[in-house]
């Protein structure tokens, strides 16, 4: 809560893009009109321990509450952070960094009309998903959706 702009962020680096309500009906009404497709909603779990601070933040925080018994820290101490967690103001951008960095070398294209939409072909078969932050919705046939759903989990 103590983080100053300018010190530890940089005000244009603390917002990842949501996906717009368009994309989605859009991607619904494909739903609906191909009957091999399916959907699934993700939450990607750890999201924010994706990403990494880029821009040479150095950002200390205090001992969380029960960590002084668990792995022997004293409370009057500071710890460094490495990656940005969550409540750190610029989280949810760095995982977005992250997500678009892991997307490109998967193979997967970003919309040119909405940069939360990536998509990949494979073998002849369109398959999707948009993204909001650390959630995701995937679209396609379900062999589709279960390797993007497990390049999305990889690290």
């Amino acid at each position: 809560f103590e983080q100053v702009d300018g010190v530890h962020y940089s005000a244009q680096d603390i917002a990842a893009p949501v996906t717009n309500p368009f994309t989605v009906r859009v991607l619904l009404d494909l739903l609906c009109m191909n009957p091999k497709w399916i959907s699934r909603i993700v939450d990607v779990e750890g999201a924010f321990l994706q990403g990494k601070f880029e821009n040479g933040e150095v950002i200390y925080s205090e001992v969380p509450d029960g960590m002084e018994e668990c792995y022997g820290l004293k409370s009057d101490w500071v710890l460094l952070m490495n990656v940005p967690v969550y409540g750190t103001k610029q989280a949810s951008a760095c995982f977005y960094k992250a997500l678009v960095r892991k997307n490109k070398d998967r193979g997967y294209q970003c919309s040119m009309a909405d940069t939360t939409l990536y998509f990949i072909v494979r073998d002849g078969r369109l398959s999707c998903f948009v993204s909001w932050v650390d959630d995701m919705i995937i679209f396609g046939e379900a062999q589709d959706v279960a390797l993007i759903e497990a390049d999305l989990m990889k690290s």
